[in-house]
C-alpha cells in the first residue's frame, strides 16, 4: 500500500490516480486532501478529475495546493481547518508525500512539541523543514 500512517487518522500519500481513490475509500479514508499544484508534472492528473472520481466514490476532497518550501501560515491554518471541519480519516497528497507531511507538521505545531512531530514524520520515511 502506498498510503503511510502517520497519526491515528492521517494518511499521507504521494501522487494518487483513480484506482488509489478507489482504494482509499475501500480503506475507509473519509476526506482527501491534495496539496499539489496542478500541471506540476506531465501526465498529473488534474485535480478537477481527481475531485468528480472521489465525489463519486463518496469522498470530500480538497485542493489546497502549495509549492515546495513555500509553506505559508495561511496554507497551514486552511489545512487544519479541513481537518478540524470534515470527517476522518484522510488522506493527504503530493508529489511524493513529504510536503503533505509538512504542511500537516507546520498546521500541528501548537499542538505537539517539535520532537514528537519529527518522530511522527520519520516513522514513514518523511523529513521535516517547515519546524
Amino acid at each position: 500500500m502506498k498510503f503511510k500512517l502517520l497519526t491515528h487518522d492521517l494518511y499521507i500519500s504521494d501522487q494518487l490516480t483513480f484506482d488509489d481513490l478507489k482504494e482509499a475509500a475501500e480503506l475507509g479514508i473519509k476526506t482527501i486532501i491534495n496539496n499539489r499544484p496542478d500541471q506540476e508534472e506531465a501526465h498529473q492528473p488534474l485535480s478537477s478529475e481527481l475531485e468528480q472520481a472521489a465525489q463519486k466514490l463518496g469522498l470530500n476532497y480538497f485542493y489546497l495546493p502549495v509549492f515546495p518550501n513555500k509553506f505559508t501560515p495561511e496554507d497551514a491554518e486552511k489545512f487544519a481547518q479541513i481537518l478540524d471541519n470534515n470527517p476522518a480519516p484522510y488522506l493527504a497528497f503530493c508529489r511524493t508525500g513529504n510536503r503533505s507531511c509538512n504542511l500537516w507538521a507546520l498546521s500541528q505545531v501548537d499542538i505537539h512539541n517539535k520532537e514528537k512531530l519529527h518522530q511522527w514524520a520519520n516513522n514513514i520515511g518523511m523529513k521535516l523543514i517547515t519546524i
